[in-house]
């Protein structure tokens, strides 16, 4: 939102006839409100022109007039030409530098209007408008520290001004000041008596600060009383994650589930199907990821989503097909051809459609070791295991840590009858995770074989022991797997 103010900000542009003048009335006016009006001033230039240290001869003058009054109605290409043609003429005027900057502003380019709203605020008194103009303008460019500081002037030359402080409250939550931002909205409700803001708008804003700021329950209070938001798409996201900080997760899923059939948006349904994943619900899940990847295709998150709805569901064959698609779309992902890998692994019959281009990736990509690992794995499970020894040892050399290429490779060692070659590959495995029980199996096998009688039934009671704990990492690498789809997508 751009303002305007009344009649221009601050000083403004001589005439043939005398020194026109637009004085800032004291408060500001949104370009949606009204257009700017222009007033005649009579005896103002004596006043006026110490203000202003270079004049502006008369046909600029008309050409300014001409490109404020474009400005006015929105006609903006019309404008643009002219502001900044006499914006590099007359540096030192307030007026046509504030001109150009919000030619720009309004025009998209927004990063173009910075510098000319920034000299018109060197060059006098910023006014209010200014500054709320050039606060607006760091906001949509993600510069949060300087908008909240424009826009703290703003509203303190403006302490009635209920734009004024939502606009700070706005700045305030783009630089993670949470608190600070709820008392803005707060008062800026206080404030807007005529309805300026949607009052919608208003009371959300302050709950969502309040929420962000680690107060959920005076968030929810918030949007309980608020008759202008009952029922509404924003208020139930907003209070599904209230209950979901609160512990309440089955109100959560209720509330997102809400949101998202009042506005099935790609947020409120993504939100609504990563709230049934944090709770392993992945039936359901998928649903949800199904219909909202089919409504928007081209979201990665969906996409995302359904996958692993279907893999923590152990429908590793449907999840196939869909991380596979995922890498054909960004064949650079490690993360998801890690994905992919797992699925095609615990799918376990290796003839997957979609599962062969791991191993094109793994080389494409010799230092990604999980995408060596997983490819090695798709074909140990074939008839056929050529190629599957060179992915396990490029795995290896890619990262020597890793117990799972250690393990298959102590594997296919054994079927080849290489017992000492897949004695020594299984030690590494079980040095490296002491509690991998098939590894521990697989080593007994190994010192039978070598007629290390003792030693393979020490395996053998390890594997006994840490069987059950093996359950529970593979129950714990599901979940990282599941926790992938909160972090930032790729």
């Amino acid at each position: 939102m751009w303002f305007r103010g009344p009649a221009w900000h601050g000083v403004q542009a001589a005439t043939y006839a005398g020194l026109l003048v637009c004085l800032t009335a004291g408060q500001t006016i949104t370009a949606r409100a009204q257009t700017n009006t222009v007033r005649r001033t009579r005896g103002a230039a004596a006043a006026v022109s110490k203000l202003i240290p270079e004049p502006i001869a008369e046909e600029d003058t008309r050409r300014f007039q001409a490109a404020a009054a474009a400005y006015d109605a929105g006609r903006l290409q019309e404008a643009r030409p002219e502001a900044i043609a006499l914006a590099a003429r007359y540096s030192g005027r307030v007026e046509v530098q504030t001109l150009a900057g919000s030619v720009l502003a309004e025009a998209g380019d927004v990063a173009g209007a910075v510098p000319y709203l920034e000299r018109a605020r060197r060059l006098g008194q910023p006014t209010a408008a200014l500054l709320t103009n050039l606060g607006v303008a760091y906001l949509k460019l993600g510069r949060g520290k300087e908008a909240v500081e424009a826009l703290r002037r703003a509203a303190a030359l403006a302490p009635r001004e209920a734009q004024a402080e939502f606009t700070l409250g706005q700045a305030l939550m783009l630089d993670k000041q949470f608190r600070a931002a709820a008392e803005a909205f707060s008062r800026a409700r206080a404030l807007d008596s005529g309805g300026q803001i949607a009052a919608a708008d208003l009371r959300y804003d302050q709950a969502l600060a309040l929420w962000s700021a680690g107060e959920g329950p005076g968030a929810a209070a918030l949007l309980e009383g608020a008759p202008e938001l009952a029922g509404s798409a924003a208020e139930m996201e907003l209070l599904g994650e209230v209950e979901e900080g609160a512990g309440r997760f089955e109100a959560a899923a209720k509330h997102f589930e809400a949101a998202a059939r009042l506005e099935p948006s790609e947020a409120n349904l993504y939100a609504y199907g990563a709230e049934l994943l944090r709770h392993w619900t992945f039936a359901p899940a998928a649903e949800v990821f199904r219909f909202g990847a089919a409504k928007y295709p081209a979201s990665p998150r969906m996409q995302m989503g359904l996958g692993i709805a279907l893999f923590g569901d152990s429908d590793y064959k449907g999840a196939v097909p869909v991380f596979r698609a995922m890498l054909d779309a960004a064949p650079k992902s490690e993360a998801v051809a890690d994905l992919l890998g797992r699925s095609c692994s615990a799918a376990g019959t290796g003839e997957e459609p979609g599962c062969d281009s791991l191993a094109e990736f793994a080389r494409r990509h010799p230092k990604n070791a999980p995408a060596a690992l997983y490819a090695a794995i798709v074909l140990l499970h074939r008839p056929d295991t050529t190629g599957a020894e060179p992915l396990l040892r490029s795995a290896i050399a890619a990262n020597p840590a890793l117990p799972e290429a250690w393990y298959n490779l102590g594997m296919l060692e054994q079927t080849r009858g290489a017992w000492a070659e897949s004695a020594a590959s299984l030690e590494n495995a079980v040095a490296l995770r002491p509690e991998y029980a098939e590894a521990h199996y697989r080593l007994a096998r190994a010192y039978s074989h070598l007629d290390r009688r003792e030693e393979a039934r020490a395996q053998i009671a390890l594997q006994q022991r840490y069987a059950e704990q093996e359950k529970q990492a593979n129950a714990q690498r599901l979940h990282e797997v599941v926790t992938f789809i909160m972090q930032p997508k790729p």
